[in-house]
């Protein structure tokens, strides 16, 4: 039995409402606290690169400087150029960084158990354009004791990738094999970036 989202099942109510806002909550103190320890150490590395002592004073061994350049830039004062439209220069900062936040807010967590299986096989067909023929086995369970790895789905598919320095654009289409009662032969994805 797959691991249902209550989302696309029709239920919403309260405890699914705080649920996302808690995964989303999670995924952002994550994403910033990554990204604290990511310009720490590449500072390190640069002032160590540059025979300098680098970051060393906010904190044990400077891990504190990005969480205090970003009060300073807090406290900073607000400059607006002339003819900018206020609400506009207010609200976008917030436009481009709310949807891709709350875009981690849809990342499953149903199951507590997950079993994948990939095999494929890519032809470089022209300089970074490759086709693809794969096969995927798996599925989640809700608990642990559930379990089986003899219940799993199958998959089979041809896709076309063309590499690019941002990972692989990826245009596949999978057939289900062991299709459940309603469900559609196959699908199509397209996606950037390599999963495996």
């Amino acid at each position: 039995m797959f691991a249902a989202d209550p989302l696309l099942s029709g239920d919403i109510d309260l405890t699914v409402v705080l649920i996302v806002l808690l995964k989303t909550v999670v995924v952002f103190a994550f994403l910033l606290v990554a990204t604290m320890f990511m310009v720490w150490f590449e500072r390190k590395v640069i002032a160590d690169m540059q025979n300098r002592i680098g970051p060393s004073l906010a904190g044990p061994f400077g891990i504190l400087q990005t969480l205090a350049d970003g009060m300073k830039f807090f406290f900073k004062e607000d400059l607006m150029p002339d003819k900018a439209e206020r609400r506009v220069f207010i609200l976008a900062p917030f436009l481009a960084f709310v949807p891709a936040f709350l875009l981690f807010s849809i990342i499953p967590v149903g199951g507590q158990s997950l079993f994948v299986f990939n095999l494929e096989a890519r032809y470089r067909v022209w300089r970074e354009a490759e086709v693809v023929v794969f096969t995927d086995r798996g599925n989640v369970w809700l608990t642990i004791p559930e379990l089986d790895p003899f219940s799993t789905l199958n998959t089979v598919g041809l896709g076309f990738r063309y590499r690019t320095p941002i990972g692989a654009l990826r245009a596949e289409y999978g057939w289900k094999l062991d299709r459940q009662p309603g469900e559609s032969v196959g699908q199509f994805y397209f996606a950037i970036g390599d999963v495996f």
